[in-house]
C-alpha cells in the first residue's frame, strides 16, 4: 500500500504501477480497497485508463471514489465512450450514483471529442435524476464549452444565460465572460473554416458579443462590481481557443 501511494503521489507514468502490482501478486498478498484505490488513482494520474479499468474489474465491491477515479482516467485518456458507459450504468449495476466531480471531467472529454449533444444530454439526464443539488455551475460551463468548441454558440449561450440557475454562487461577470468567449470561439472556428471578413461581419457574432458586454456591464454595476474587459482574460472559464480582444 505504501509503495502504491508513493507511486500515486509522485505522478507515476504507470510502469511502476504494473511492476508493484506484479510483485503484490507474486508475494500472494491480497489487495484491499485502499490498495485498489491507490492503484486506480495512479492510473488516473498517468492517463492509463485501461489499467484503471482492469483494476476496477478485479474489485469485489467498488465504491463511488474508485469509480469516479476510473471515469476521470477514461476522460483524461480520451476514452469518453468507456467513461460515459461506466458513468451511466453505475446507478443500476452498483446501486449508487457517481460523484458529481466525475461528470465534470466527462463533460470536458465530450467537448474535446466534439460530442456536444451527448454533453448536453448528460447534463439534462443528471438534472432529471433529481441530483440538482450536485450540479454546480462547473457542470453547466463544461457543457457550454462543449457546445462552443463544436461551433454551436447559440446553444452555449442558452446553457449559460437561460439554463444555468441564477444565484450568488456564480458571479454574473463569469457567466457573461463565458458567453462572450463562446461568441469568440465561434468567430475563431468560422475564420479557421475559411470564412471571409465580410461573412464574419454579417454573422452577427460581434453584435452578440457587444450586447452581452453591455448587459454584463449594467448588471455587475448594479452589484457594485464593474465589468471590465480584463475580466474576460482572468475568467477561469475562458476557452483556450478564444481569440484575444
Amino acid at each position: 500500500n505504501t509503495a502504491l501511494h508513493a507511486s500515486c503521489r509522485n505522478g507515476s507514468d504507470g510502469s511502476n504501477l504494473k511492476t508493484l502490482w506484479k510483485q503484490l501478486r507474486f508475494q500472494q498478498l491480497q489487495p484491499d480497497t485502499i490498495t485498489f484505490s491507490a492503484g486506480i488513482a495512479a492510473g488516473e494520474r498517468s492517463h492509463r485508463w485501461l489499467d484503471a479499468l482492469s483494476l476496477l474489474r478485479q474489485m469485489d465491491q467498488p465504491n463511488a471514489v474508485t469509480l469516479t477515479s476510473v471515469v476521470a482516467a477514461c476522460a483524461a485518456g480520451s476514452a469518453w465512450e468507456q467513461g460515459l458507459h461506466l458513468f451511466l450504468t453505475m446507478p443500476s449495476q452498483m446501486n449508487f450514483r457517481p460523484h458529481s466531480s466525475g461528470m465534470v471531467n466527462l463533460l470536458h472529454a465530450l467537448g474535446k471529442a466534439s460530442q456536444w449533444q451527448r454533453a448536453c444530454g448528460l447534463l439534462a439526464q443528471f438534472k432529471w435524476a433529481g441530483a440538482d443539488a450536485d450540479v454546480s455551475w462547473q457542470h453547466y460551463f463544461a457543457a457550454a464549452g462543449a457546445c462552443s468548441l463544436a461551433g454551436h454558440w447559440q446553444v452555449a449561450l442558452f446553457v449559460l444565460l437561460e439554463d444555468l440557475p441564477h444565484g450568488p454562487l456564480i458571479p454574473p461577470r463569469y457567466r457573461y465572460s463565458a458567453a462572450i468567449s463562446a461568441c469568440k470561439d465561434a468567430l475563431a472556428i468560422a475564420s479557421e473554416g475559411g470564412a471571409t471578413a465580410g461573412e464574419l461581419r454579417v454573422s452577427g457574432l460581434w453584435e452578440h458579443a457587444l450586447v452581452l458586454f453591455s448587459e454584463a456591464a449594467q448588471e455587475t454595476e448594479l452589484q457594485g462590481a464593474p465589468f471590465q474587459a480584463s475580466t474576460l482574460r482572468n475568467s477561469p472559464t475562458r476557452s483556450t481557443r478564444s481569440m484575444a480582444w
